[in-house]
């Protein structure tokens, strides 16, 4: 943040605590005692069903029920891999001008897109941001561009070999119920385009890709985007179902695990051509 040249007035209405201005072990101590104890509330992870999940109290409120143990992070790299595939080899599709010099990554995850932002935009200040006790303050500037990622998580297929009584089917459609259940929106990728615009962006373009459930197309590019998905779909089923089920369905974690292993088995049948979308907005804030 640029420093002004006005000097800061301390606020009169604020008490200070008795301390001398020579450094004193008595602050000291109370500075490490806070220091870590909001350490503590930030690291002080919750373990259920063998996963660990984050310890912030808003973080279920917040619509994130998802674990954020190693596995996780594990497989939050191979989406971003599996994004970037999807994208052509690209980052990003908004035009961002290569002379940028602040980009925000909202949900930075393991901050692997923001790491390779800063390669791509050298002279730009890379601000990656996720679920934490403090939220900065972010103000688009107009003519800056806004770009949105998100998926439609139902499942379909172009032949109707993916079927209602698919245990992939169920699952998916017993998923998308208990995140609704949870006030958390499943398929936000379907409405990125309108909220961009109701919220005032201009130029609002939108594209949508495929993402195969396995290697079934013929297409090599499609090929290589269903292998990446695939393989983190076998990462994380337990990840996205444990807590969302258990809390939401009332299931137990044994019926949770047998819903899982009836998904692997469905999705290693290359006969079953199961997919979902990927949808991508971007826009400008208008000109002041």
């Amino acid at each position: 943040m640029a420093a002004t040249d006005s000097a800061v007035e301390i606020e009169p209405e604020i008490e200070t605590s008795a301390y001398g201005e020579e450094p004193d072990s008595a602050y000291d101590s109370e500075v490490a005692s806070y220091t870590t104890s909001l350490a503590s509330n930030v690291t002080n992870y919750k373990e259920e069903h063998g996963r660990r999940y984050h310890a912030f109290e808003n973080a279920e409120s917040a619509g994130y029920v998802y674990p954020n143990d190693e596995k996780e992070t594990d497989r939050l790299d191979i989406m971003h891999k599996l994004t970037e595939v999807s994208l052509g080899g690209k980052l990003n599709l908004a035009p961002i001008p290569a002379d940028a010099k602040r980009i925000l990554d909202i949900g930075t995850g393991t901050g692997i897109w923001a790491i390779e932002a800063g390669d791509k935009y050298p002279q730009a200040e890379i601000l990656g941001n996720d679920i934490s006790p403090i939220q900065p303050k972010w103000h688009t500037r107009p003519g800056g561009w806004v770009e949105f990622i998100d998926l439609d998580l139902t499942w379909t297929s172009p032949d109707g070999s993916l079927e209602e009584s698919h245990a992939s089917k169920k699952f998916n459609n017993e998923f998308i119920r208990a995140s609704r259940e949870a006030n958390i929106e499943s398929c936000p990728g379907l409405y990125l385009e309108g909220w961009m615009k109701d919220a005032g962006f201009k130029d609002v373009k939108a594209e949508k890709f495929v993402w195969p459930v396995g290697t079934w197309p013929k297409d090599k590019h499609l090929k290589e985007v269903g292998a990446w998905n695939f393989l983190q779909i076998m990462e994380g089923l337990e990840g996205f179902t444990y807590a969302l089920f258990t809390r939401n369905l009332g299931m137990s974690k044994a019926e949770v695990e047998v819903i899982c292993a009836n998904i692997r088995k469905e999705i290693k049948n290359p006969a079953m051509h199961a997919m979902f979308h990927l949808h991508v907005a971007y826009g400008q804030k208008p000109e002041a």
